[in-house]
């Protein structure tokens, strides 16, 4: 680091930590990032499930509006 005057250095250096305390910061936002990911993953799946149960609702409603039409029509 090219830094003039030194104490600046080294208020920067007592800002960011011990390297030991920035490798735990790094591995707890590595786990976050884990566990976020398989949310998103997780939430994807229960996205797909509930649009495949609506299509299938939708598909029985649309035969139900064909059988009621039809019924009517043929009173």
């Amino acid at each position: 680091l090219l830094c003039e005057p030194s104490n600046i250095c080294a208020s920067t250096l007592e800002k960011l930590g011990t390297l030991g305390e920035m490798m735990k910061d790094l591995e707890d936002y590595k786990n976050k990032v884990t566990s976020l990911e398989t949310e998103l993953k997780d939430m994807r799946e229960r996205y797909f499930n509930m649009s495949l149960s609506f299509a299938e609702v939708e598909a029985q409603r649309e035969e139900l509006v064909m059988i009621v039409r039809s019924l009517r029509n043929g009173s």
